[in-house]
């Protein structure tokens, strides 16, 4: 999935700028021979925030079965750091947006 943002408030003179790529991949996992199987994800991406509180731009991983994780430049610092899931946020929002289940 893409999808991209670029707004102004003409109020404030604020340049807002949202872009995510990323890919979701869906499976079942657990359970024995099809048995009470649940479905994961397994994820990955980019992204970029620019607004007045928040300047992100890197990479985000995780799944169902892990911490997700983000590379790249957050607010002034970098390194690799847990995100606290906002790679997966978007990415449900997006697929509620486009009706992908």
């Amino acid at each position: 999935m893409n999808i991209s943002s670029d707004e102004k408030d003409e109020e404030t003179d604020e340049e807002s700028v949202a872009k995510i790529t990323a890919c979701d991949t869906r499976y079942y996992g657990d359970g024995c021979l099809g048995c009470g199987q649940s479905q994961k994800s397994c994820y990955g991406g980019c992204i970029k925030v620019e607004n007045e509180t928040d300047n992100m731009n890197g990479l985000f991983y995780g799944s169902s079965d892990s911490e997700e994780k983000y590379i790249g430049c957050a607010n002034g610092c970098g390194g690799c750091v847990g995100s606290g899931g906002i790679g997966a946020e978007m990415i449900n929002e997006l697929e509620n947006i486009t009706g992908v289940d």
